[in-house]
């Protein structure tokens, strides 16, 4: 298996090197990509005051190629809503969009040791709204 990490507007180079360390450690290859995709506000929902999941996600695949074979990873710092939800991620096909802000906004409090605990989590898509 290889992952792909993709920046989805500015992520913090040491939270990547994080998740990256964390697959490898589980041997895992994976790559990174720095800030490769600008969400705009077009995708945010004024009425909500948050992300709209579904469109962060619509710009992340318009962006990113298909790459068989390999999990994509989008690391996004803001809140996103999913169907009146927060998820931490949401699945479509091989990519995988993960919301930092829903993290902290459900508890999470060092997000190092997070990654790093939850490492299988994220890999298997456990907890994530799968979406077609």
């Amino acid at each position: 298996m290889e992952v792909l990490l993709v920046s989805t507007n500015k992520i913090d180079r040491s939270v990547l090197e994080t998740f990256k360390e964390e697959l490898e450690n589980k041997g895992i290859k994976s790559y990174t990509m720095i800030e490769i995709v600008h969400v705009s506000l077009t995708a945010y929902d004024w009425d909500r005051g948050v992300f709209n999941a579904s469109k962060v996600i619509e710009i992340l695949s318009s962006r990113v190629p298909s790459l068989s074979g390999m999990l994509i990873f989008g690391l996004f710092s803001p809140e996103m809503e999913y169907g009146n939800k927060r998820p931490e991620c949401i699945v479509r096909g091989n990519l995988f969009l993960l919301s930092i802000g829903n993290m902290r906004k459900n508890g999470m409090t060092d997000l190092f040791t997070y990654i790093k605990n939850n490492i299988n989590k994220f890999i298997q898509g456990n907890n994530c709204y799968i979406i077609s």
